[in-house]
C-alpha cells in the first residue's frame, strides 16, 4: 500500500504550517463545541477568542523548543544562554501580545453587547412607530422598512435614526478590534514559528 498522498499531505503542511497550524485549531474547535452540543451564540463567542489561543499556543512551542533544547535556537542565537535569553526576551513580548489581545477582546465583548442593545431598542421603536402610524387610520404593515423616508411620507423618527446611527458606530468600531486581534494572534505564531525552523 502506498502512502505518498500522506506523505504529500504532511510535507504541504509543514511547508504551509503558520496558515495550517491556526486552520486545524479553528476546526478542531468548532467539532468539539458542536459535538457538545453547545448553542450557537457560545460557538460563535468562542471563535472570537482564537487569536488568543494562538498566542498561547506559540507559548507553548516556544517553551518546548528550549526545554529540549531544540538545535534551531541554538544555531540562531549561536549559545545556550543567548538561546534562553531570547525565549525570555520573547515570552515577555508573548505575554503582552496576550494582553492586548485580551483586552482588544473585553472592548468587543462590550461594543457586542451595545450593540445587541441598540438592535432591540431599534426594532422596538420601529414596532412602536409602526402602531402608531396603523392606529391613526393609514393603511401600514407591521414591519416598517428600515429606510429613512417609507411610504406616505412617513420616515424613521429621530430615535430611530439616533439608534441606527449607534448601530452602525458599534459595528464599525467592532471590525478593527477582531481584525487587530487576528493579525496579532496569528502574528505571534508564525513567528515563534519562523524562529524554529
Amino acid at each position: 500500500m502506498s502512502l505518498d498522498w500522506e506523505q504529500s499531505f504532511i510535507a504541504a503542511y509543514r511547508r504551509h504550517l503558520v496558515i495550517a497550524l491556526p486552520l486545524t485549531l479553528l476546526i478542531i474547535k468548532l467539532v468539539v463545541r458542536m459535538l457538545a452540543r453547545e448553542r450557537k451564540k457560545d460557538i460563535f463567542r468562542s471563535m472570537l477568542v482564537l487569536p488568543l489561543d494562538f498566542v498561547y499556543i506559540a507559548m507553548g512551542v516556544l517553551l518546548a523548543a528550549e526545554a529540549r533544547h531544540d538545535s534551531a535556537l541554538l544555531a540562531l542565537y549561536g549559545s545556550e544562554t543567548n538561546a534562553l535569553m531570547a525565549v525570555m526576551v520573547q515570552m515577555i513580548a508573548l505575554i503582552f501580545a496576550a494582553t492586548v489581545v485580551t483586552v482588544f477582546d473585553r472592548m468587543g465583548r462590550l461594543l457586542w453587547g451595545k450593540f445587541f442593545a441598540a438592535w432591540k431598542l431599534f426594532f422596538a421603536e420601529r414596532a412602536k412607530q409602526s402602531e402608531a402610524v396603523a392606529g391613526a387610520g393609514n393603511v401600514a404593515s407591521t414591519q416598517m422598512s428600515l429606510e429613512l423616508v417609507g411610504e406616505g411620507g412617513g420616515g424613521m423618527s429621530k430615535q430611530s435614526r439616533l439608534l441606527m446611527a449607534w448601530i452602525m458606530f458599534y459595528w464599525i468600531a467592532m471590525i478593527p478590534l477582531q481584525m487587530g486581534q487576528m493579525t496579532l494572534g496569528v502574528f505571534c505564531l508564525g513567528y515563534t514559528l519562523d524562529r524554529l525552523k
